[in-house]
């Protein structure tokens, strides 16, 4: 969960920071509020780092970085604690308060609509519960984060915002930073907030939130290598039976066949020769002569 307190009349509200903590973007004020019941602690949310303080960490101002233009959000990954949500709008209450994901969906964040966009200048601020009465939260490994960690933000538009973490904090709900979270500045921040520390069993709330302060390094047009669900893709195991190639070679016998035998009967040319006698036929002056 975000956090409880009781109003007037014992009724319990989910709020995502400290009962009256005013969140100032677009010139609205709101409180991040909602409904719950039957919320319990578990051990990992109430055990911070030691090296998790109530300092509001050094935050880079990611200098030469360009800002994005407006786009809505629609997926966050971390992949240092495993995280892959969708992020749905939040917006407000018809009492002002702003709303919350569904304590019921482990995996799911919200963005608050009326503040910047991640990627524009200024705070984007990403809220997720830690935890609730039916097991651990999107953002229970959040006090883990460490300066250097990346947040890959999705956005509609297609572009992945890539941040890096500057810090991480720890403020009581009656000491919330409200200033160093939500005062609008000239670059592109992240604010990526949950519950943690300390679980009163009286109240049925944490006594802490967890900050993440973090500030854009880069945009990219697809979903970076290596980011990772919390719910991790199941593995197919895909077996391959080698089958033998067995390849036919026909055996083809040729039986000769016996050629046939070719009589040639030889016909002798016959070559007439005429015999042509001449008689000779005697000249009228050797007719005389004998006479």
């Amino acid at each position: 969960m975000l956090s409880l307190w009781r109003r007037p009349g014992g009724r319990a509200a989910l709020a995502g920071f400290v009962a009256g903590t005013v969140l100032c973007a677009g010139g609205a004020s709101a409180i991040v509020s909602g409904l719950v019941s039957g919320t319990r602690a578990h051990s990992g949310a109430t055990a911070i780092p030691a090296s998790v303080t109530t300092a509001v960490p050094r935050v880079s101002h990611g200098h030469g970085i360009r800002p994005l233009a407006r786009s809505v959000p629609v997926r966050i990954q971390i992949p240092a604690i495993k995280v892959s949500a969708p992020v749905m709008k939040l917006g407000k209450n018809t009492d002002g308060t702003v709303q919350v994901p569904p304590l019921a969906d482990h995996n799911m964040t919200g963005w608050y609509r009326y503040g910047p966009a991640p990627g524009q200048p200024g705070p984007a601020v990403i809220l997720g519960h830690v935890d609730s009465a039916t097991g651990t939260s999107v953002f229970y490994r959040l006090k883990d984060l460490r300066r250097g960690d990346r947040v890959y933000i999705t956005l509609a538009d297609g572009k992945v915002a890539a941040f890096a973490v500057d810090g991480v904090q720890k403020a009581a709900k009656d000491a919330f930073p409200t200033a160093a979270v939500y005062t609008k500045s000239g670059y592109p921040g992240l604010r990526l907030i949950t519950c943690g520390g300390p679980f009163d069993q009286a109240t049925g709330h944490y006594l802490d939130n967890i900050v993440i302060y973090a500030h854009l390094m880069t945009a990219q047009a697809t979903t970076p290598p290596g980011a990772q669900g919390r719910s991790p893709s199941p593995t197919v195991t895909v077996t391959v039976t080698a089958r033998p190639t067995v390849t036919v070679t026909p055996t083809v016998t040729i039986t000769p066949t016996a050629r046939p035998t070719v009589t040639v009967t030889a016909r002798p040319t016959v070559t007439v020769t005429p015999t042509v006698t001449v008689t000779p036929t005697p000249s009228p002056a050797a007719v005389a002569t004998r006479r």
